[in-house]
């Protein structure tokens, strides 16, 4: 009987040692991909709109170009970053 009960809970350590390691390894690497993902989009997404914005902003406050240039500069992001809302005037 000793034997069967000494079993049981090697069996039952087993398999709470197994699920526990698979739950933290689950959070672990969705952390990472949330991560991943949260730096992808500030390199190809918020950066590039972010640097368009900006010289925009520096051509309406210095008066440089015409207001069509910065009409299309504006139109390019909005066919570019369309997916992310960015609302059509």
């Amino acid at each position: 009987m000793s034997e069967v009960v000494n079993l049981l809970f090697l069996v039952t350590g087993a398999g709470l040692g197994a699920g526990l390691t698979y739950f933290v390894q689950t959070k672990t690497q969705e952390r990472a991909w949330k991560r991943d993902d949260a730096l992808n989009m500030r390199d190809k997404v918020y950066g590039p709109v972010f640097r368009g914005m900006s010289e925009i902003l520096e051509s309406i406050e210095l008066g440089k170009g015409p207001d069509w240039e910065i009409m299309s500069k504006l139109k390019e992001m909005k066919t570019e970053y369309l997916f992310y809302n960015m609302k059509e005037t």
